[in-house]
């Protein structure tokens, strides 16, 4: 009796593994199918926007705020600087937006400080050959949250925590493999380690070079806050 439960058992377990792979591949198709039927929507951007001005009273008041703090940036002391909203959206916009050519997929830029966080919507359009016909020329939103970081040569970077394309929320990794199978020409980004340089980094390296450290960063009320000072 033993024995004949024991030859039983590899073909419930084989046939529950059947039923497995075909549930998931029933669930895959069903994704697929959804996805084309409804994908344009599902990218589109979450809402539209009319593009904002550019960042040069930003790079004026940063110049300022960091002209005045550099006696105590080379005694040691924590440099800080503070942007607004409207500021920080404009330095973002004009940094991506500028030297802009018909290969450039970026159509608007805005950025926003809500609670504890920095986010970067971007209205895009991808005419490439190999996107499905159904596809091209479809405006996609692109939702990304940042982190402001210093890389290994001391520049001041904005790394990409979470992205959205649209209203599906995806993960970091196909964000670096989307930015090097299409070449996207974004200005200031970097496909491989998904990050974005703003020109904020040739203001401060102009200043205090590139021996910094961010200490923390806070966004809160609308303003964003960085706390740096000099690497040891």
């Amino acid at each position: 009796m033993a024995n004949e439960v024991k030859r039983r058992r590899p073909r419930s377990v084989s046939r529950v593994l059947l039923l497995s792979l075909a549930a998931l591949f029933a669930l895959t198709l069903a994704a697929a199918a959804g996805f084309w039927l409804y994908g344009p929507s599902l990218i589109a951007p979450r809402e539209d926007f009319v593009q904002g001005p550019g960042g040069a009273v930003a790079y004026i008041g940063l110049s300022n705020q960091l002209r005045t703090q550099m006696d105590e940036f080379w005694s040691g002391t924590d440099v800080r600087l503070t942007m607004n909203q409207a500021e920080f959206s404009g330095m973002v916009s004009s940094a991506i937006l500028s030297g802009q050519t018909r290969a450039t997929p970026v159509r608007k830029v805005r950025s926003y400080l809500p609670e504890g966080e920095i986010q970067v919507d971007m209205v895009m359009e991808l005419p490439y050959s190999k996107v499905p016909e159904k596809f091209r020329n479809q405006p996609i939103g692109l939702t990304l949250d940042l982190e402001p970081a210093v890389d290994r040569m001391g520049q001041i970077e904005f790394r990409i925590t979470h992205a959205k394309i649209g209203r599906i929320r995806v993960p970091v990794g196909l964000i670096k493999f989307i930015g090097q199978r299409f070449p996207l020409n974004i200005t200031g980004y970097d496909p491989r380690e998904a990050t974005i340089e703003l020109p904020i980094t040739d203001l401060i390296a102009g200043n205090f070079g590139r021996n910094i450290v961010i200490r923390e960063f806070a966004s809160t009320k609308g303003n964003l806050t960085l706390v740096m000072s000099m690497s040891q």
